[in-house]
């Protein structure tokens, strides 16, 4: 009878020890959510002072610092969008005016003259006159090719001149 004394007294340990670590688990992930809804609440804390020192307002001295290196970043932010910006309309200017006539809308890929959708994302382009884009017709297929390509895109013919 000592055995199944024994038996019963360990299998009652390992409940005692399962409902310990479920109820701890349970205590962890309440201490985790507690910890992310005050670490939100201080964020929000930061952005409002942060929003004061932005609006001329005082603030004060123990987090001026902070507010002065968080402008610095945002500077820094403004800036390199503002290098972006000039870098893709320098992009745009280079590109040849039959290019910019056939980009996609939606993706910016660029099609050849006449097509209907877009190569890359399938969306429907605007109808261009094709004759204000200078382009020839493929003498096996009557594909719209670009001047000055040397195989056809669509059957592979090689193309005149």
């Amino acid at each position: 009878m000592a055995f199944f004394d024994k038996l019963n007294q360990v299998a009652k340990n390992l409940g005692d020890k399962t409902s310990d670590a479920i109820e701890i688990t349970k205590l962890n992930t309440k201490i985790a959510s507690e910890n992310m809804a005050a670490a939100e609440l201080m964020k929000k804390i930061g952005e409002f002072v942060y929003q004061q020192y932005a609006d001329g307002k005082e603030v004060a001295n123990e987090v001026l610092d902070f507010c002065v290196a968080a402008k610095a970043h945002y500077d820094a932010v403004e800036s390199a969008q503002t290098e972006i910006e000039k870098i893709k309309a320098e992009d745009q200017e280079a590109q040849p005016q039959a290019e910019k006539e056939n980009r996609c809308p939606s993706c910016s890929a660029v099609n050849l003259p006449g097509t209907k959708f877009c190569q890359n994302c399938g969306m429907k382009l605007e109808e261009k006159n094709p004759e204000s884009v200078q382009a020839a017709r493929c003498p096996s297929c009557s594909a719209l090719v670009s001047t000055g390509t040397k195989f056809c895109p669509e059957c592979g013919m090689k193309m005149e001149g």
